[in-house]
């Protein structure tokens, strides 16, 4: 009898760990492919190497002011730097260039949110570690808004 009860809790702890795996491959795979769904080409993207380096700067930033103050060191140069960048770039440009940073806004949403879900496994909701995804996810999604306007 006690061996055909731990048999069956044996049984249920690993179908249960398999459908947890399962269930974050599922939410992976479609984060993924919302997050790749995007207005402009990624061969325009690698194209310009310039625009490429303000989006993922433009990420950047966004992540850094959820762990820094806005006058911080890391802050202010990530800034100068986004400065520089953005005069190297051409006026006309404007367009390919938030269409770049908006998917690479994107691409990181998809990557947290995919981290928050495996991460929600092991940490309860109120966990420093989830807290901070949900502060970056909530700061990614802030600039994206801004974009469209």
């Amino acid at each position: 009898m006690k061996f055909q009860f731990f048999a069956y809790l044996t049984l249920s702890s690993v179908l249960f760990s398999i459908l947890t795996i399962s269930n974050q491959e599922l939410v992976r795979a479609s984060i993924v492919q919302v997050a790749t769904k995007s207005s402009i080409s990624t061969s325009t993207v690698k194209g310009n190497k310039l625009i490429t380096e303000i989006a993922n700067l433009e990420v950047e930033i966004v992540l850094l002011k959820s762990r820094y103050t806005t006058n911080s060191l890391q802050v202010t140069s990530a800034n100068k730097k986004l400065q520089n960048l953005r005069q190297q770039l051409k006026s006309n440009s404007k367009k390919i260039l938030n269409s770049a940073i908006s998917k690479a806004i994107r691409e990181k949403i998809a990557e947290l949110e995919v981290e928050r879900a495996v991460k929600s496994t092991a940490y309860i909701e109120h966990s420093p570690v989830i807290q901070v995804l949900e502060e970056d996810i909530k700061g990614l999604r802030q600039r994206l808004a801004l974009l469209k306007y």
